[in-house]
């Protein structure tokens, strides 16, 4: 019986460093490519397409409620309703979430997604959910993250630019077990070594990705945006963890 519990044990530990080992192909603002960006068209088609994950942006409203949006306006991907008048130009800090979803809806005519809906579809998916927080989040959102993922931490990645973002997250390690499990993924525009969070996720380089990633072996890695197959091979070739791309299909068959 021994012997064979060892021999589980043993399989157990294998798969799970060639896991550690495998890279990831992360739908890039829930899969933008055919389909409009952060929006449930997106979502539901990186889920269809098979990505090991989905990337989703969240800003906040002036009553500091979660909506995916990349910009800090909604002019980019937004519209007024039909017979309404949408603030496009003005910052969506400024704006109160009831203005939005009575007067604004996204450009392909579906509503604008909250974070807690999102969440709700995605948290038993066992899919990676890359939340990046592109402003300083509210205690709602730390509140949602936690209701929906309190049983499905090992999926979640919060990232973000923003060295405020690592700090409060730092705190919030302090506050509660649930956090501790949530790992941090600095998001960075050059080749730099993760001294913020427990990984860091960077503009795929044109040189250097070999030595970048020996420098950063201890620590979860990520490329974006990754769109062309020569680069995802690279980047699986050197073990990157994970990698977020507009063509999820095409990341996918490229990992093989």
């Amino acid at each position: 019986k021994e012997f064979f519990m060892d021999k589980i044990l043993l399989f157990l530990l294998f798969a799970f460093e060639v896991s550690a080992q495998t890279s990831h192909c992360i739908a890039h603002r829930g899969n933008g490519q055919g389909h409009l960006e952060n929006s449930w068209s997106a979502l539901q088609s990186s889920i269809r397409s098979g990505a090991h994950g989905v990337e989703i942006d969240i800003q906040h409203t002036f009553d500091r409620q979660p909506i995916l949006m990349h910009d800090g306006s909604l002019r980019r991907t937004a519209k007024s309703r039909e017979g309404k008048k949408c603030p496009l130009s003005k910052k969506i800090k400024h704006i109160f979430l009831k203005t939005i979803m009575e007067n604004c809806q996204l450009k392909n005519g579906e509503d604008i997604p909250l974070l807690e809906d999102v969440l709700q579809e995605f948290k038993y998916r066992n899919l990676y959910l890359f939340v990046e927080l592109k402003d300083y989040p509210s205690l709602k959102t730390v509140n949602i993250l936690e209701k929906h993922y309190k049983e499905n931490t090992y999926f979640l990645r919060i990232i973000s630019f923003k060295k405020s973002i690592f700090k409060y997250y730092k705190f919030l390690k302090k506050q509660k077990d649930f956090w501790s499990s949530v790992r941090f993924l600095k998001l960075s525009l050059r080749k730099r070594s993760s001294q913020e969070g427990e990984g860091v996720n960077i503009f795929m380089p044109k040189r250097g990705l070999e030595k970048w990633m020996k420098k950063n072996k201890k620590y979860e890695t990520g490329v974006w945006t990754v769109n062309d197959r020569a680069s995802i091979r690279k980047a699986k070739r050197y073990f990157v963890k994970f990698i977020t791309t507009d063509k999820p299909r095409l990341c996918l068959d490229s990992i093989l």
